[in-house]
């Protein structure tokens, strides 16, 4: 009898042991499986805030190069051939001054020089087919340049009011559909005075240097898409705001953001990339773990 009751007994707790050695199992896998989600979730997180943050080194790259571009453009714009040039004329100004290599010197394109009254003493360009050879600026050129999708309403406001501002103008603008920077100068003399002789345009193509000169600092493949070249189609998730869109693909994750001109137009777009090396990594950990 006795031996009867300790046999019930004992499959009792044999039952019940199991039972809370399958609740265990149960919530330590569940455990597991809310952790793992976590760690990949965390791991999204790191790679999304590194390639936003790889797009706007890039972005910054561009704009760098602006305000560069802006300031060395007063060491000719504030200069007394400049202003003679503007203000009497210099049939030489050009012979002496104006040669491709003194545009490579001064790492820009194009130059332009404006009189008050808006007329154009001088303007040439580094050729885009033939590198190395300089020629004029053509009218059709430089009446794409002058026209409102491009200075043209900042020149007009600069004409209206010559004296009003004494600072380069300077932004990005798109050169029959071809993104510049460009910096719009007041022609003083050596001694910063005026009266305001005129303006020098300095521009400069975006794709000429970016992103060939940053590569090595950039922490991703960078790219300057047109909006021709805008990529639609997506492997899996898109996240975006009003500035900046993230795609992430199966084997790439990639950052995208517009870049604006002077008129608040969008004339190409910043993309980065990088591998997804720390999420398949991840993946991996976690298929040795449940392995």
């Amino acid at each position: 009898m006795f031996n009867l009751i300790r046999l019930k007994d004992s499959k009792l707790s044999t039952r019940a042991s199991w039972l809370f050695a399958s609740g265990l199992l149960l919530i330590m896998g569940g455990s597991l499986c809310v952790l793992s989600l976590f760690f990949l979730q965390s791991i999204g997180q790191i790679e999304h805030e590194f390639i936003a943050r790889s797009n706007q080194q890039a972005r910054e790259t561009i704009f760098l190069k602006l305000n560069e571009m802006a300031t060395r453009s007063m060491d000719w714009a504030y200069w007394d051939e400049t202003y003679q040039l503007l203000r009497q004329g210099d049939s030489e100004f050009a012979a002496r001054n104006l040669s491709a290599e003194s545009l490579k010197t001064n790492d820009v394109d194009l130059m332009v020089f404006l009189s008050r009254q808006g007329q154009v003493r001088e303007a040439v360009e580094l050729s885009p087919t033939a590198p190395g050879i300089l020629q004029p600026l053509t009218p059709s050129r430089w009446q794409a340049l002058s026209s409102s999708e491009a200075i043209g309403s900042r020149l007009s406001f600069l004409l209206q009011r010559p004296d009003q501002e004494r600072k380069p103008v300077s932004g990005i603008i798109a050169l029959q559909g071809e993104p510049y920077l460009i910096a719009v100068t007041p022609v003083l003399t050596s001694l910063y005075q005026g009266p305001i002789a005129g303006w020098m345009i300095w521009g400069k193509r975006i794709k000429s240097f970016f992103p060939a000169q940053y590569q090595r600092i950039l922490a991703t493949d960078a790219q300057l898409l047109s909006l021709q070249q805008y990529p639609m189609s997506v492997d899996n998730s898109v996240e975006s705001d009003a500035n900046l869109e993230i795609r992430e693909q199966s084997d790439r994750i990639l950052a995208l953001s517009k870049l604006k001109d002077l008129n608040h137009h969008v004339v190409g777009v910043i993309q980065v990339s990088t591998a997804r090396t720390l999420h398949h990594g991840g993946q991996l950990s976690l298929m040795i773990l449940f392995a």
